[in-house]
């Protein structure tokens, strides 16, 4: 897993990290409000948004976020979405699931993500996954968010055997539609699913009844499972990959770095195919949280040795920066992480930011957080949504907030040396179109290319000879996925890259 993180690095650098200028960059934060999800006599608890790969958009402009809410004698599954165009939450809530109470319907997860249809047609697929006690067990429902009238199918049973099924998580997979798991005594279960049939349940990996915690996590093309077992008295972290296309071959598990008995893990959300994480180590009555990566030793981003610090969530992208000290792109990791902090009776939230921290407090438990993967782009800011559950008005509902992830913002510059320069694109970002500019400083074959994250060259904008001034180009991304991509310029011994954010 290490030597694909690194060989992944390399082909981007490669594409990416010659011959590029030098410049300063200006880094922006910019901390939002608190805002209240829902409201109302009920109770709404384990919220769960969108945990896929990194940078998605959402295409209709809406952020979804998925919650229990309980009544008198009433158990549902439910869900609100924040409109981007409005910039606030819809009052609404859209009921998924509604049973009587000792039904009970609790932890649903929830994903988004593009699916491509038989027809090669690119579609956004919204899936909501739970677990509910009926006829005497925990038995497994999904439903879908139907695009068309913006409604939730009847829920589905997925699994039903004599084993209780609980932990359920449910994440999008290409070329497939999902693939939904689930702790079942001492496995981890796990099936996909495509739009007409259905895989057999098999079991992905094997933990220890007294601590079966995991997490799952979706990547182009392929899903890592992060699950925790314990040998004597010491509990490692173990992954594995499995490939989502037919017939979805897996690696061989492997055991992750660790400072010692760690709990609750929870893969980061990033660019690279490395599986970033986090977890809790229980010591002296106190929990700390860990972050951990391969190759490195786990740093505690806690660091309170006299609290309960659980729940980590991660966010971890690469910030492309113009080096100072040599000529080439930089790869710097930003890491941002979110969890939960109980100390002398104070509950609150702490957000960690690219060497920054800020904290939500209230009078009630701020608890559950959940930290999501779809992004919001505006002035080469990125932000990314927080929800959490919280009783701070004796009754528990949902609250959310926007927080940024570390963004570069290029300051613009004079030409480069002998006239020549690549400005930044604009607008950016930008649906469908976008214009980029550039000047050459005397007769030289130019070569503009569109690359995305991996390094494969989507589109090559122009390719002949130009004689010396500026000009304009468009781009069109009305046929690429929602996301971020860059745009090279070459001309003579002239090279440099910029980066371009499709928003649709």
């Amino acid at each position: 897993m290490k030597t694909r993180g690194v060989s992944c690095l390399l082909l981007l650098l490669s594409v990416f990290g010659t011959g590029v200028h030098r410049t300063s960059a200006q880094y922006v934060y910019e901390w939002n409000k608190v805002d209240t999800v829902t409201s109302g006599p009920y109770d709404d608890l384990n919220p769960a948004v969108t945990h896929n790969s990194i940078g998605w958009f959402p295409t209709d402009g809406k952020l979804w976020v998925v919650f229990e809410r309980h009544a008198a004698g009433e158990s549902q599954i439910a869900a609100s979405c924040y409109r981007i165009d409005l910039a606030a939450w819809d009052s609404a809530v859209m009921v998924i699931s509604s049973g009587p109470a000792d039904e009970q319907q609790i932890k649903p997860d929830f994903c988004d993500g593009y699916y491509y249809s038989a027809a090669s047609s690119m579609r956004t697929m919204r899936m909501a996954a739970w677990q509910k006690w009926k006829d005497g067990r925990w038995q497994v429902y999904y439903s879908i968010l139907n695009d068309s009238d913006k409604v939730w199918t009847v829920p589905v049973l997925l699994v039903q055997d004599t084993v209780d099924n609980t932990d359920v998580r449910i994440r999008f997979a290409p070329d497939s539609m999902f693939i939904v798991t689930w702790s079942r005594g001492d496995a981890i279960m796990g099936l996909m699913k495509t739009s007409s049939t259905a895989s057999m349940p098999e079991s992905l990996a094997v933990s220890n009844i007294e601590s079966p915690s995991y997490d799952v996590l979706s990547f182009y093309d392929r899903v890592t499972i992060l699950w925790t077992i314990r040998v004597d008295t010491l509990e490692f972290a173990v992954h594995r990959d499995i490939g989502t296309h037919p017939p979805y071959t897996r690696t061989e598990p492997e055991t992750l770095w660790t400072v010692g008995p760690c709990y609750n893990p929870h893969l980061a959300v990033n660019y690279y195919p490395g599986p970033t994480f986090s977890y809790e180590v229980h010591e002296g009555g106190f929990s700390q949280v860990y972050e951990s990566f391969p190759g490195l030793p786990s740093s505690n981003i806690s660091d309170d040795p006299l609290a309960e610090n659980r729940n980590g969530r991660g966010y971890t992208s690469p910030v492309i920066t113009k080096g100072a000290s040599r000529v080439g792109l930089q790869w710097p990791r930003s890491d941002e992480f979110i969890y939960e902090k109980y100390r002398l009776g104070d509950s609150m939230l702490v957000y960690l930011h690219g060497g920054l921290s800020d904290t939500v407090r209230s009078a009630g438990h701020n608890r559950n957080v959940c930290l999501g993967s779809q992004m919001i782009a505006a002035n080469n800011r990125g932000y990314v949504l927080a929800v959490w559950e919280s009783n701070r008005s004796g009754t528990s509902h949902i609250y959310g907030r926007l927080v940024p992830i570390f963004w570069d913002y290029v300051l613009p510059k004079p030409d480069g040396p002998g006239g020549y320069a690549l400005r930044q694109n604009y607008p950016n970002p930008f649906n469908p179109c976008t214009t980029i500019e550039y000047s050459i400083g005397s007769s030289s074959y130019v070569r503009l290319h569109i690359y995305d994250l991996l390094g494969r060259e989507v589109a090559l904008l122009v390719d002949e000879r130009k004689e010396r001034g500026s000009y304009a180009v468009d781009f069109d991304g009305s046929r690429f996925a929602s996301g971020v991509y860059f745009y090279r310029l070459t001309a003579g011994s002239f090279v440099e890259t910029k980066k371009l954010l499709l928003a649709k």
